[in-house]
């Protein structure tokens, strides 16, 4: 296994312990309800320590009250330059969500013809 899947099955594992920690009783059904994410979608990437994408991250963050930097450090942001711009981002258009990502230094992996989605922090 390469460097670069271990880190990104690293940050898989980490969001998900994370999220984890973060739902106390909540379960991932309820997350899925609240996120509007598919609930299939959901558990396979919990049960794969699958990290999801930007997007979703941000959508699951917001479903548990917390951040995005939370679910993969671990560590809530003390001074967030950008938490004044979330509720801006969590309402941006997804074909705006590109430019966002770039702004913010994100790099996004690119969807496989198998169809799996994923992205990548970089």
């Amino acid at each position: 296994m390469s460097t670069k899947n271990s880190d990104r099955d690293h940050l898989g594992y980490t969001f998900w312990c994370n999220v984890d920690r973060k739902r106390g009783d909540t379960s991932l059904a309820e997350i899925s309800r609240t996120s509007g994410l598919r609930y299939q979608l959901v558990k396979t990437q919990r049960s794969d320590n699958t990290l999801p994408r930007a997007d979703h991250a941000f959508i699951i963050a917001k479903a548990l009250n917390t951040t995005c930097e939370y679910l993969l450090t671990g560590k809530e942001p003390e001074d967030n330059p950008f938490r004044e711009y979330l509720p801006f981002i969590e309402q941006c258009p997804p074909d705006r969500l590109e430019s966002v990502r770039i702004l913010l230094g994100m790099s996004i992996e690119k969807k496989s013809a198998a169809g799996s989605s994923g992205t990548k922090v970089g």
